[in-house]
């Protein structure tokens, strides 16, 4: 990336639904100005839903004009029988890549190895549950919601010398 950064939003999709985090500061001082979710509506199509999902982003993109995007991906496919639940996860993840792609913002795309080497740890895992990373309490949000935040500070630059993420 070319410009520091200084405000991120981070995604983590489930299956029907999207967790998103507005980060701004720096990665030492981060500060949630945003968070939400985004339900698919209950009588939609898959199609109907990705749409839905397209159009909240690209009003959040509007709303918060980010300088990149984070989205905390899938760490592995699922086993088993249920195979459909993480690949509607995938073709949402697939849509917010796209839209970010569309806003000409930078994105970086990762599960927990890539949030972890982006906020200088060896587990970020151990700030999902401590409930804090950073000065921001995560203890009232949902742990899908707390990746998301997780990820966007991530990408935020350094304060000591206005490294870019």
């Amino acid at each position: 990336m070319n410009a520091t950064v200084h405000r991120v939003v981070g995604f983590r999709a489930e299956p029907k639904a999207i967790h998103w985090a507005v980060v701004e500061g720096t990665r030492e001082e981060p500060k949630v100005i945003a968070e939400d979710r985004i339900d698919s509506p209950a009588s939609a199509t898959e199609a109907e839903s990705l749409a839905t999902f397209r159009e909240r982003a690209r009003h959040i993109f509007e709303t918060y004009r980010p300088d990149a995007v984070g989205i905390r991906s899938a760490e592995l496919m699922a086993r088993g029988g249920n195979k459909e639940g993480p690949r509607r996860r995938l073709r949402i993840e697939g849509v917010l890549l796209e839209t970010s792609h569309s806003w000409a913002v930078p994105v970086t795309m990762g599960g927990l190895a890539t949030i972890s080497s982006k906020l200088e740890t060896k587990r970020a895992k151990k700030y999902l549950e401590s409930g804090e990373v950073r000065g921001i309490d995560l203890k009232g949000l949902p742990g899908p919601r707390r990746e998301a935040v997780l990820v966007a500070v991530g990408l935020l630059s350094k304060a000591d010398n206005g490294e870019d993420c």
